[in-house]
């Protein structure tokens, strides 16, 4: 379960008003309002020029503006910190704080403080596939990676040729370890099926 722990409010370059959420895994604290930076929030979609890339994730950087340095928000784990970026009560981005990433000035007594983020299925190459049966389906496999990413998605769009017949389309769950029964980590298998499927998944 995540709880909200800061918002932050920003209009964009259209006059859109957006709201930033930050939640933490667990977490108990009450919320606060945080004000951003200039811009507050940038996502960057990777820029792969291969046509048929598996995966094309995005990161993302958010800045606040204040006084304090936020050391809360520092966790050697990817799924620690959700960020959300809201339109409208919809969620238009979601992602995770990058634990490594993490600059301020301590020149200053108000400070303009960068965070690294990165998609939510993007923390899906640090989630090893596991799984006690012997063969998995497609779809099961597809949304086994979906939950694992705990991210905030609200809808899933599947070619509809394909939507009744990815349950049927079962492989070995050997396929997802080496020859030291190493696992393969889920960003790997999804990869897998999407170049069997000659798909691209894009957040």
């Amino acid at each position: 379960m995540y709880n909200l722990i800061y918002t932050v409010p920003f209009v964009n370059i259209d006059g859109e008003a957006l709201t930033i959420q930050i939640l933490e895994k667990d977490g108990t604290a009450a919320s606060t309002v945080l004000t951003g930076g200039t811009p507050a929030f940038t996502i960057d979609v990777d820029d792969e020029n291969f046509l048929y890339t598996p995966t094309r994730f995005s990161g993302a950087t958010l800045k606040v503006v204040g006084s304090d340095y936020l050391q809360n928000l520092f966790s050697t784990q990817y799924q620690k910190f959700k960020v959300n970026l809201i339109k409208d009560s919809t969620v238009i981005w979601t992602g995770f704080i990058t634990p490594e990433v993490y600059s301020q000035d301590y020149d200053n007594s108000l400070f303009e403080l960068e965070i690294e983020c990165i998609s939510a299925l993007s923390t899906l190459k640090y989630v090893d596939f596991s799984s006690t049966n012997v063969t998995i389906s497609f779809m099961d496999l597809i949304k086994k990676c979906i939950t694992e990413s705990n991210g905030d998605y609200k809808a899933v769009y599947i070619p509809n040729s394909y939507t009744s017949s990815l349950d049927g389309i079962s492989v070995s769950t050997s396929n997802f370890f080496d020859e030291e029964n190493k696992a393969m980590n889920l960003v790997e298998c999804l990869e897998e099926i999407c170049r069997f499927l000659n798909w691209t998944v894009t957040e």
